[in-house]
């Protein structure tokens, strides 16, 4: 599949190619209209979701 429904808005998303094919189980995908990164099975079994990627802050010691 090269391009898919964004899950954000109404626009079409297409599949990042290089991201695609460096992970095994996911294809990406980037919305036209919103700019929006989702991902879907490579087995297409479940609908396109929104991806998200947080960074995680180290702690800190509290004194």
């Amino acid at each position: 599949m090269e391009y898919v429904e964004c899950p954000e808005c109404p626009g079409t998303a297409k599949r990042m190619p290089v991201l695609s094919y460096i992970n095994r189980s996911d294809n990406f995908y980037q919305c036209d209209t919103c700019n929006g990164v989702s991902h879907m099975p490579k087995d297409a079994s479940t609908p396109p979701t929104v991806f998200s990627a947080s960074v995680l802050r180290p702690q800190e010691a509290r004194t």
